[in-house]
C-alpha cells in the first residue's frame, strides 16, 4: 500500500504507469491503490491473491492442553507497522479474565527500537509471564497448530500470507481492517475484522472467541475451506497463466 515509498518512488511509479501490459495486485485494496495513486489504467490491473499448497497444511495432532489453557499468537517480523503494541494493550485487558491464556509473537526483530518499546510495554502492563516473543521459527505449521487463535493487528498490509497460513491451519483469525485483510478473512464466518489502532475492539474480538470455543472452531474450519476455494497455488497459477495467454493471443 505504498507505506515504504519515498517521494522519488511515488514519482517513478507514476512515470512508469503506462508501460506494463498487465499488473498483478495481491489484493483488491492494492489494485485500487495502483489505479487511484499510481495512475495505472483499471483494465490493466487485476487482483490475483497469493496462494499456498494446501496439501502442506494437512491437519496434525494438536498438543494436549489442560482445561482453560489457550494460546493467542501472531506471526510477522517485529516492525511498527505490524501493530504489536496494540495487541499487547489488548492482552492486558484479556489476561485478568482468562488466567490460562498466553500470547506469543513469532518473527525476527527488524526494528530494534520498536522491539525495546514492546518489551517495556509488556513489563509496564505486568504481562511478562503471559506474553512471549519466540523469534524466527522454522516450522510454522507446528507453531500454528499449537495455537488456538491467530491475530493480525497490522497498521498496513498489502495481502497477509500469514493470515492465509493461519486459516490453512484451521485457526480463527482476528485481523485489522487494513489492506487485503478483510478480503482474506470473511468477517463473522472465518474470523473477525476490527478497526486498526483500537485495543478495545481487538480485545473484545479475542474475548468473544475465547468465550465461545465452539464458534471459534467453526470459524477455523470455515477459514480452511476458504483457503481451498480462493488461496491455493493452483488457483493463483490458473489466473496468472490465463492472463499470459490473453496477452500473447492479443499480440
Amino acid at each position: 500500500m505504498g507505506i515504504l515509498r519515498a517521494s522519488k518512488h511515488r514519482f517513478a511509479y507514476r512515470i512508469m504507469a503506462g508501460m506494463p501490459d498487465a499488473v498483478f495486485a495481491v489484493s483488491e485494496q492494492v489494485r485500487r491503490h495502483c489505479i487511484d495513486v499510481d495512475g495505472i489504467a483499471p483494465v490493466r490491473v487485476q487482483t490475483i491473491y497469493n496462494g499456498l499448497n494446501l496439501s502442506d497444511w494437512t491437519p496434525t495432532t494438536r498438543p494436549t492442553k489442560v482445561s482453560g489453557e489457550m494460546l493467542v499468537t501472531s506471526v510477522g517480523n517485529i516492525r511498527r507497522v505490524k501493530g504489536y503494541d496494540v495487541l499487547i494493550k489488548a492482552a492486558s485487558t484479556i489476561a485478568p479474565l482468562f488466567p490460562g491464556v498466553s500470547f506469543s509473537i513469532a518473527g525476527d526483530v527488524l526494528e530494534s527500537d520498536y522491539f525495546e518499546e514492546l518489551q517495556a510495554l509488556i513489563s509496564d502492563l505486568n504481562l511478562s509471564d503471559r506474553f512471549h516473543f519466540v523469534g524466527g521459527i522454522t516450522d510454522l505449521k507446528q507453531h500454528l497448530c499449537a495455537a488456538d487463535i491467530f491475530v493480525m493487528p497490522s497498521r498496513s498490509e498489502g495481502f497477509s500470507n500469514a493470515i492465509v497460513e493461519a486459516m490453512a491451519a484451521s485457526l480463527p483469525v482476528v485481523a485489522t481492517d487494513v489492506g487485503g485483510n478483510a478480503e482474506a478473512v470473511k468477517d463473522g464466518v472465518s474470523g473477525l475484522i476490527v478497526p486498526s489502532e483500537d485495543p478495545a475492539a481487538l480485545s473484545a474480538a479475542i474475548i468473544r472467541l475465547l468465550s465461545n470455543p465452539t464458534e471459534a472452531m467453526a470459524m477455523g474450519d470455515a477459514g480452511n475451506a476458504l483457503v481451498a476455494e480462493l488461496f491455493t497455488t493452483d488457483v493463483m497459477m490458473a489466473r496468472i497463466t490465463s492472463t499470459y495467454t490473453k496477452l500473447l493471443s492479443a499480440k
